[in-house]
């Protein structure tokens, strides 16, 4: 960020053909000593180009036609894999590949006007020239948005498959229309604070930005910044200077290396996706393998050479800054390694019926526990007496703990963020804010219209009749105020949860916050449930997706208002597809989310209903009530709220140790929210390497890890995504498999997967 003084003496003209770093040569952080935000500065000023081309076309024909296609093939194929026992989803680093290949094929077109209905007025340009960064970056928001997968088609999937109580189209849409839509509607309350400070740096845009600076920039030169003679720093222009191999062709070449690695723990070699030390050592003890094993057990010696598990569900190592992923790794130590045995030894909530790692529900002898027992009509209504004469849902103790952290994280993430932003979060609304928090990108976008609030709320109407239409269906019972409440939960987190990712690149979700409350309020309607929590949650999750697609367009400098349409568009599109999809998979699949319709098994599915049991048949007043072992876990709201005090009252009394201020209690008690389904071997690899290349490597090649980090990054997502699709379709769809020791299905560890530790 530039001093107060270089503000003071530098003139930003908007109607200037371009701006370059060159104008503002002092471009140091004005808190020297704040390392944890001059890491994500640099990591800005060495990934996002500071000059801007206005003239530039943006939303074209090309945009739309492949924004359409793309999003309506993407969304299909991420649908269709959405059921799958091993889910598989094209990422962003997919979209941009296939975008540019695209969109260069469409610049061999004739630059020739065409009008629409031979109308003057309604004219387009086939081929308005080359197919610029810019317009690549909008097309991904547009095929991102189209291709995502709807939070709310679990709602449709669970009301076919376990209560009878299937929808029509229409209303299934209004359905899923509404809950991708009203999200985006929210995010205007929030924008101007996780978009325009340079603090809210959203570190996935930074991977973004690279490959779109290795996709279209050819000459690349350094600005030095001769401000600090002693330690001088390194800008960009638009790269860095270097003999060495161009960022293009090393995104190509680790591109293939991964795409053909990937053979190895996909296809021919299995066992390499978790590697479980215990297991080979013990082949015969039962604690040994549930304490090593990395799929079904804790993971302790375990680890994983399969970058599809190890981004699977933490996200990429390298765009985790070092101190969020070392808060992660430390809280899953201490909740996983630690805390899971001590439990199982001194046989907490009965912890020892039950596997050490399980998202199944049991009854208090430790057998799976049946449904129909305790309802009637389906399993939609809650039958007391049989309840009563049966038994009480037990967890294993993993699972029973992740609820307890689940209401921590709630209360910890606001005190953290008021004890830590307090100052920012009092002058939100102030110009003194945006001033003190704008960068060379921020002045940029002042030449560009915001996007009016009228907006906002015309999509808010909309997408609010259309949710209320749709639960006042029968089958879901959610009246027009519990609908409304449901959208006021996200709202009040937004901001202090879209803080907390925007620099920890660690996101945070309120599924269970809202499950509790629509629990209490509407005890025994697991549809009305599990509705309210897919409003809430997908609300958050949306809103938060426009945040970060503005971003990107406040990196790349391309319109608010370009972004916010394509965007909308884009999730039109996936609403329709994902229904569509959704319900051909249903009637052509048997058994579908059955175990003989393996691999077609929706492990996602499953767990989505066990919740629905849990807070909407059963209720919170029964499995967190007074009279349930599991009330304790209720204290974690206040828990949570504390223990931000503890690291925010140390580094006042030790004002100068710098591993204090890097203590973030929400990322630590995050941890464990993706265990089960993702793999315990995850995370060890994934630490590994994060302190490989965010701590060792900036540390001591920072030229090489400004440079290519990224890139890196992004290549190996891309080379891996590509594989996996490319198995599947040679092999895996015609039933081809190889049978030997290293594609054993239970890695070696036989004995851990639906055994108790005695």
């Amino acid at each position: 960020m530039y001093t107060e003084r270089n503000r003071k003496n530098q003139k930003f003209n908007p109607k200037h053909e371009s701006v370059t770093l060159k104008s503002f040569s002092v471009f140091t952080s004005e808190n020297k000593e704040d390392e944890i935000g001059d890491q994500l500065h640099e990591a800005i000023r060495a990934n996002v180009s500071p000059t801007d081309y206005p003239n530039t076309p943006t939303l074209t024909f090309r945009v739309w036609i492949l924004g359409v296609f793309l999003s309506i093939l993407l969304s299909f194929v991420n649908h269709f894999f959405f059921f799958r026992q091993n889910p598989i989803n094209l990422g962003f680093s997919v979209d941009i590949l296939l975008t540019f290949i695209f969109g260069k094929l469409m610049e061999r077109l004739p630059q020739k006007r065409v009008r629409i209905l031979g109308i003057r007025k309604f004219t387009f340009n086939l081929n308005p020239g080359k197919f610029s960064g810019k317009e690549h970056a909008l097309l991904c928001v547009f095929v991102g948005a189209g291709s995502s997968v709807a939070y709310s088609i679990e709602v449709v999937a669970m009301q076919d498959l376990y209560y009878n109580a299937k929808s029509t189209f229409l209303f299934s849409f209004l359905l899923i229309f509404s809950t991708q839509l009203i999200g985006y509607s929210i995010a205007g309350i929030a924008k101007s604070v996780l978009v325009q400070p340079t603090i809210m740096v959203w570190p996935d845009n930074l991977i973004r930005c690279s490959m779109f600076r290795a996709l279209h920039e050819k000459a690349e030169k350094t600005i030095i910044s001769l401000n600090n003679i002693q330690s001088p720093r390194i800008y960009f222009s638009s790269g860095i200077s270097s003999r060495k191999k161009s960022r293009f062709s090393f995104f190509a070449v680790v591109s293939l290396l991964a795409f053909l690695y990937h053979i190895l723990p996909g296809f021919l070699f299995q066992l390499l996706s978790s590697i479980s030390i215990l297991c080979f050592i013990f082949p015969n003890n039962t604690l040994a393998q549930q304490l090593g094993s990395g799929t079904n057990g804790l993971g302790i010696g375990s680890f994983s050479l399969d970058w599809s598990v190890i981004a699977s569900y933490l996200g990429s190592p390298l765009a985790t800054p070092f101190w969020a992923a070392a808060n992660i790794f430390a809280g899953f130590v201490l909740f996983v390694w630690i805390l899971v045995p001590v439990a199982y030894h001194l046989n907490w909530f009965d912890a020892q019926k039950f596997p050490i790692y399980s998202s199944f529900l049991f009854d208090s002898s430790g057998n799976i526990y049946d449904i129909l027992r305790v309802t009637n009509n389906n399993g939609t209504l809650f039958n007391e007496a049989g309840y009563n004469s049966y038994s009480p849902i037990r967890l294993s103790f993993l699972f029973a703990l992740n609820y307890g952290l689940a209401f921590a994280i709630i209360s910890s993430a606001v005190v953290h963020i008021a004890l830590n932003y307090w100052p920012e979060l009092s002058q939100i609304f102030s110009r003194r804010f945006h001033l003190s928090h704008n960068d060379i990108h921020g002045m940029i976008m002042q030449r560009y219209k915001q996007i009016p609030n009228s907006y906002f709320l015309a999509l808010f109407a909309i997408t609010a009749g259309s949710g209320i239409a749709a639960c006042n269906q029968t089958q879901i019972n959610l009246p027009w105020w519990g609908f409304l409440t449901s959208i006021v939960i996200p709202s009040v987190l937004l901001i202090p949860f879209g803080m907390v990712a925007a620099v920890s690149n660690v996101s945070l979700g309120v599924n269970v916050v809202s499950e509790f409350i629509a629990g209490m309020v509407f005890p025994g309607l697991p549809i009305a449930n599990i509705v309210f929590k897919s409003f809430s949650n997908a609300t958050i999750f949306q809103a938060l997706e426009l945040i970060v697609s503005l971003k990107l367009g406040h990196y790349m400098k391309i319109p608010p208002i370009q972004v916010f349409t394509v965007q909308i568009v884009g999730s039109l599109i996936s609403s329709i597809v994902s229904l569509t999809t959704t319900k051909h998979l249903f009637s052509a699949i048997p058994n579908i989310c059955k175990p003989s319709a393996h691999p077609w098994t929706c492990p996602g599915t499953n767990i989505f209903y066990s919740a629905s049991v849990i807070w909407g048949l059963i209720g919170p007043q029964r499995m967190f009530g007074p009279n349930s072992m599991y009330n304790i876990l209720l204290w974690g709201l206040l828990v949570g709220a504390m223990l931000p005090f503890v690291p925010w009252i140390l580094s006042k009394i030790f004002k100068n140790n710098i591993a204090i201020r890097y203590i973030n209690i929400p990322i630590i008690l995050t941890a464990c929210s993706v265990l089960p389904p993702a793999y315990t071997s995850e995370f060890t690899s994934w630490f590994i390497l994060a302190f490989i290349f965010n701590f060792l490597i900036y540390k001591y090649r920072r030229r090489w890890w400004l440079k290519y980090n990224y890139i890196f990054s992004a290549s190996l997502i891309t080379g891996t995504a590509l594989s996996a699709v490319f198995l599947f379709y040679v092999f895996q769809i015609r039933g081809i498999s190889i049978d030997w020791w290293g594609n054993n299905k239970d890695f070696h560890c036989p004995l851990v997967s639906n055994t108790a530790l005695h």
